[in-house]
């Protein structure tokens, strides 16, 4: 199983699936804005499409799906999602990535996440808490952090570093440094947008991804994203000028997942700033 061919897969699909629009109306709203997603009397949300999004400033709900026809989810509509169906093995393929995301991500962003933000500006902060919930969960999955870095402010284009964080399952093994106090494995190599030739994408810049899992696994954690870019500006992974664009997690479904309950929330505290939670 390739991770790199998987998480460009991932890329892939990112940058062409269907474009979604979201008006700063929508995001600032009080009720979120949910295309794709059934209202039910209680509050919470449903749906069976792929791609749908939940509109939530400064979150965004995916029920990210590309190579999975019928990924089933329930979410309350900001901060969590939970898998309703079971992922079909494709291959050795990522399949789907159910998540939540917070910040600049290429068409939706939020002026109220505060992000894009440049590195140097961020201490071990900003943290995201997260849970991946669920017992005697079937099938292939991992749960993880991902962030996107790029070179300047715009986020416009692809990140040139994504940083990968697991914090349930996963694959271990490689260097183990302590980050803000909690053990990591981690590794890290160059990738490509791949096309299917194999050969790399030419209009894609390459990216580096940083993969990092929890020593000792835990269904909750909090992962200190800033003292994450630190650690990779150290170690000349990371230019000390990039910015930080978003911020998601989720789970990666090879296959199965159905059960899980995953939850994010984003603290933000940055040099010169109090301390928020949004």
């Amino acid at each position: 199983m390739r991770r790199d061919l998987t998480l460009a897969v991932t890329a892939l699909f990112v940058l062409t699936c269907s474009f979604f629009i979201a008006t700063s109306a929508h995001a600032s709203a009080t009720k979120p804005y949910a295309p794709g997603w059934t209202h039910n009397g209680d509050g919470s949300y449903a749906t069976c499409k792929p791609h749908a999004l939940i509109y939530s400033a400064p979150y965004r709900v995916y029920n990210n799906a590309w190579l999975e026809t019928r990924q089933c989810a329930s979410s309350t509509g900001q901060h969590d999602i939970t898998v309703t169906s079971n992922a079909v093995a494709d291959r050795s393929l990522v399949v789907a990535y159910p998540s939540i995301r917070y910040g600049a991500f290429y068409t939706d962003l939020d002026p109220t996440s505060g992000l894009p933000v440049p590195i140097r500006r961020a201490a071990d902060a900003p943290y995201a808490h997260v849970s991946c919930l669920g017992r005697h969960i079937r099938g292939a999955l991992q749960c993880d952090v991902d962030a996107w870095f790029h070179p300047t402010a715009s986020t416009a284009a692809h990140g040139t570093f994504e940083l990968v964080v697991v914090n349930r399952r996963g694959v271990g093994g490689g260097h183990v440094t302590r980050i803000d106090g909690t053990r990591y494995y981690w590794h890290t190599w160059m990738t490509c947008q791949h096309l299917a030739s194999g050969k790399c994408d030419p209009n894609v810049r390459p990216w580096r991804i940083f993969y990092a899992v929890r020593v000792h696994r835990n269904w909750t954690s909090t992962v200190p994203v800033g003292a994450f870019a630190h650690f990779a500006t150290r170690h000349h992974l990371l230019p000390s000028t990039a910015w930080l664009g978003d911020i998601a997690y989720g789970a990666e479904l090879w296959s199965g997942g159905r059960g899980l309950k995953i939850s994010m929330t984003i603290q933000v505290k940055l040099h010169g700033q109090s301390e928020a939670r949004a």
